[in-house]
C-alpha cells in the first residue's frame, strides 16, 4: 500500500474509489491518490463484490447504512481507461509471496 494513502479517506462525507482490474494488474485509487498496483495471477476470473471491513464486533456499529452511488463497470475496451499508478508495484505472481518491486 501506498504510505501517502494513509489519510485519504474523508470522514463523514462521500468518498470517491477507483479499482482498476485488467488482465493481472489490480490498481486503487481512493479520492484520486494512488493506493495499491497489484500483479497477481492467482484469480483469472471472478465477481465484483462491495463490502466494508470497520463494522467489526462494535455494538455502536451494529445495523450501520453503508451507501454506494454512481458506480460505472466498464467490461469493453477497459484499456483506453487505464491509468497510471503512482503506488508501489507489489507481484505476486512469481512465488505467490508480495513483493514490492522497486
Amino acid at each position: 500500500m501506498n504510505p501517502d494513502a494513509a489519510g485519504a479517506i474523508k470522514k463523514d462525507t462521500w468518498n470517491s474509489y477507483r479499482i482498476e482490474c485488467i488482465g493481472d494488474n489490480i490498481k486503487t485509487w481512493i479520492n484520486g491518490i494512488a493506493v495499491s498496483n497489484l500483479y497477481d495471477d492467482m484469480t483469472a476470473e471472478g465477481f465484483i463484490a462491495l463490502q466494508v471491513h470497520d463494522v467489526g464486533n462494535d455494538p455502536e456499529k451494529e445495523g450501520i447504512t453503508v451507501k454506494w452511488r454512481n458506480l460505472k463497470i466498464i467490461t469493453e475496451d477497459v484499456q483506453k481507461y487505464a491509468k497510471e499508478s503512482t503506488a508501489p508495484v507489489y507481484n505476486r505472481m512469481e512465488d505467490k509471496d508480495a513483493q514490492k518491486l522497486d
